[in-house]
């Protein structure tokens, strides 16, 4: 693939044109969670379910964990079928009854693209209010347009930057908020059965819906059942390593400050780097978000 633009789009790649290592996947989907967006589902832990930080965390490690599993079993279907996910569901469900599953999983798309605009549109605000926060959410759109066009191998590219830059201002923030909490906050063990449970439902869900199209970014790899088998776990690593940490940042930051936004209080926790860690998380997220509209622009022309 020397073109910088993706010309296979919705058609079988062939083995001719199959490229990169499994391994690759564990920065794609590690970069695909390290954003504001995980912070904040991290937070309603504390803040939704009212559980201590103890309790919000084994909560959140246990839902990713569970959740994870079904989205990186679909990511082994990539080497193997080598085209989109929502392409491959008319195989699974058959000509109409892919329709409703295609319906829905749009709804998703445009929910995690939207959100994720909001979101690091606030976040780019609050770092530059000069530049208003119409402006700022549109121009989170924009930077989310690019790697979507480019396509499959610009996302990937972008993924392998992102993933050490963003695994160095989360790591930072976490340790920040580790230390400033007390250990009575840190021993507290207060909450209940049904927040638990609450919980770790929102974890699993949020892997969840990866599932439709997480094999999209595994499609071009080389097709052997030790790259399906390295495919699975690749992604599984990624995706849960890199959705626990900002999780747990999340119900660090609401413990500590809970009366301010996680994008506030992120700010007040990183001390002088606190512009710079939420500028970082901002401008990871058109990366997660391209993976959505990427995926997206697929599926109606199935």
């Amino acid at each position: 693939m020397t073109q910088s633009f993706e010309r296979y789009t919705i058609y079988p790649i062939p083995p001719s044109q199959r490229f990169g290592k499994a391994s690759d996947l564990f920065s794609v989907w590690f970069s695909a969670n390290m954003t504001l967006l995980t912070v904040f589902t991290g937070a309603l832990g504390p803040v939704v379910f009212k559980l201590s930080f103890f309790w919000s965390m084994i909560s959140l490690i246990v839902g990713n964990l569970v959740g994870a599993v079904f989205m990186a079993l679909h990511a082994a279907q990539g080497p193997r079928l080598g085209v989109p996910q929502m392409v491959q569901s008319r195989g699974q469900f058959g000509l109409y009854g892919s329709v409703p599953v295609i319906v829905l999983v749009i709804i998703m798309y445009v929910g995690f693209a939207a959100s994720n605009c909001v979101v690091g549109g606030d976040a780019l605000f609050h770092i530059v209010p000069v530049i208003g926060k119409k402006n700022a959410i549109l121009l989170i759109a924009l930077l989310t347009f690019i790697p979507c066009v480019l396509g499959y191998k610009a996302i990937h590219l972008c993924s392998k930057l992102a993933s050490w830059v963003s695994a160095i201002a989360v790591l930072y923030a976490i340790g920040c908020g580790l230390y400033a909490l007390s250990w009575p906050v840190l021993s507290d063990m207060h909450g209940s059965m049904s927040g638990i449970i609450g919980a770790i439902s929102v974890a699993a869900l949020w892997q969840i819906a990866y599932a439709p199209y997480v094999s999209d970014s595994s499609r071009y790899l080389p097709v052997s059942a030790l790259s399906v088998r390295k495919t699975f776990w690749a992604s599984y690593g990624g995706t849960v390593i890199g959705a626990i940490l900002p999780m747990m940042l999340g119900s660090l930051l609401v413990i500590s400050w809970p009366d301010l936004s996680p994008s506030q209080a992120l700010i007040h926790l990183s001390g002088p780097f606190g512009l710079v860690i939420v500028l970082v998380l901002a401008l990871a997220i058109p990366l997660g978000s391209a993976m959505s509209v990427y995926c997206g622009g697929y599926a109606p022309l199935h």
